[in-house]
């Protein structure tokens, strides 16, 4: 989790203004509805990841020194979690606050309102999910140095994790930190530029913490756990958005409460086995089917220390956009380890590979194409996702000719390696078919109106979104 303490550069821009104007931001949430910015977007869906996203040669986080970049690349993605991302902070009181006791967002709501659009006229899905840490704190200035909100050693001192980085422990079993958890959430919530929360380190933190010392049993962190979500569930708008970090497991107890899951599936050495993709499968099918709607599923893979567009890396990223699209409706990320700073930092780039103009599903999840195990086939408006863990490489037949997004083979019978997948594309997306959903409509009317006098989306090419580029969309209905 090294990389959370890593900044993006625009959150220190954007804080700048924070002793500017300090505003409680109490504001009900903001337009367009979360639900239809699930249901509206395309495929692939890509997730961002705090500060993960890397600008390379010479490796650096994002903005790049043109923030019309930083917008455009950011924007690509449909979902950002962990950072707070519009500058808002813990609204914290002098003279010597304590940030950890607060329980509501403040800064300079007319900038933060500002990024969110910016981010919203490129592209309209666009949901941010900020982390409120439920297991620590990088900082013993989070409480008051005597609080029993922290967990202690048998000597009295702040419980720190075993790890090469602050963490420092809270104390989850006392009753009044679960109140003051249940707060911060509801503060979250009632600052409508946000769209949810992120609980990182979900339940099994706290397992592995507390019950090989005797300090609680599994059983009663689970309760702490139910306590803590049913609080909240009570007292957010229905359609506010909780991510757990459950890794490659499933969440029985707590499905009722949380709309997703981010799958950061890890890897061992020499890679993922047949074993550990089966088990992720499993997983994210689960997933799909048993948690709270609007669900918000996001499967993440890793690479190796290698380059970003390295053979194995490129091959890794299809294999976890491709399980994405075939097992899911949800999000997907695929990030490649880096050393910074003296720590291995886990980043990414945006990968070609997404921009294929997929459009939307139509076909079923997890169905294997033609009764082979392991071949996975799921058709979209524009074309068909295929993703192989067969054990062999495999021929497959399409219903029409298809052109491989990645191979450039136009034809009915194309083929796929083992471990490996690929985005097939029906014909050629029309430029009026500004969302690529495969079908030209309203939607891309207000995606063209939205971006006046801007220059995306330039539906006829002159440079320069205007009247024209509406016309041309209105014509194509």
């Amino acid at each position: 989790m090294k990389y959370i303490k890593l900044l993006s550069l625009v959150w220190i821009i954007v804080c700048l203004s924070y002793a500017e104007s300090q505003e409680i931001c109490d504001i009900p949430p903001l337009d367009p509805p979360v639900v239809e910015r699930i249901q509206n977007r395309t495929y692939p869906s890509i997730a961002l990841p705090g500060s993960s996203l890397v600008a390379e040669n010479p490796l650096r986080w994002f903005p790049w020194d043109d923030l019309e970049v930083f917008y455009e690349t950011y924007a690509k993605h449909d979902i950002a979690y962990y950072a707070f991302l519009y500058g808002l902070q813990s609204n914290i009181r002098p003279p010597k606050p304590n940030y950890g006791l607060a329980t509501s967002l403040a800064g300079n709501l007319e900038s933060a309102t500002h990024m969110r659009q910016e981010f919203l006229q490129r592209n309209p899905n666009f949901i941010v999910i900020p982390e409120i840490r439920l297991h620590n704190h990088f900082s013993t200035e989070a409480f008051p140095s005597d609080s029993e909100f922290w967990l202690r050693n048998t000597d009295g001192q702040v419980h720190k994790h075993d790890v090469p980085w602050d963490e420092f422990s809270l104390n989850i079993l006392n009753p009044k930190v679960q109140q003051l958890l249940i707060e911060r959430v509801v503060g979250l919530a009632k600052c409508g530029l946000y769209d949810g929360v992120l609980f990182d380190a979900f339940y099994a933190y706290h397992v592995h913490q507390y019950e090989p010392h005797g300090i609680a049993t599994e059983q009663e962190v689970i309760e702490v756990y139910r306590t803590i979500l049913k609080g909240i569930r009570e007292r957010v708008r229905d359609d506010f958005l909780i991510l757990v970090n459950r890794n490659m497991n499933k969440t029985p107890r707590f499905a009722e409460w949380i709309n997703g899951s981010f799958m950061e599936t890890g890897r061992g050495d020499p890679g993922y086995t047949y074993a550990e993709l089966i088990e992720i499968e499993d997983a994210l099918l689960w997933n799909e089917k048993n948690l709270r709607e609007p669900r918000i599923n996001i499967l993440q893979g890793y690479g190796v220390f290698e380059s970003f567009d390295s053979p194995n890396n490129l091959r890794l990223m299809r294999i976890f956009t491709t399980m994405s699209l075939t097992h899911s409706d949800g999000y997907s990320i695929f990030r490649v380890p880096r050393e910074i700073d003296g720590y291995i930092q886990h980043t990414h780039i945006w990968y070609q590979f997404w921009d294929a103009p997929l459009g939307r599903p139509i076909g079923e999840k997890g169905q294997l194409y033609d009764n082979r195990e392991g071949v996975f086939i799921r058709e979209f408006t524009n074309g068909w996702a295929v993703y192989n863990r067969s054990g062999k490489k495999q021929e497959i037949d399409l219903p029409e000719n298809a052109t491989g997004w990645q191979s450039g083979q136009r034809n009915i019978t194309h083929v796929v390696d083992d471990l490996d997948g690929e985005i097939y594309l029906k014909s050629v997306v029309p430029a009026e078919d500004v969302n690529s959903d495969g079908i030209v409509n309203i939607l891309d009317l207000v995606r063209v109106a939205n971006g006046m006098g801007g220059v995306h989306p330039d539906v006829n090419g002159d440079g320069i979104v205007n009247i024209l580029d509406l016309v041309r969309v209105a014509n194509a209905f």
